[in-house]
């Protein structure tokens, strides 16, 4: 779902962020 990959998103921004 569109939910689900905005998470995943967010998720693969926080570790190159990191």
């Amino acid at each position: 779902i569109v939910l689900e990959s905005i998470e995943l998103k967010k998720f693969m921004n926080w570790i190159i962020n990191f």
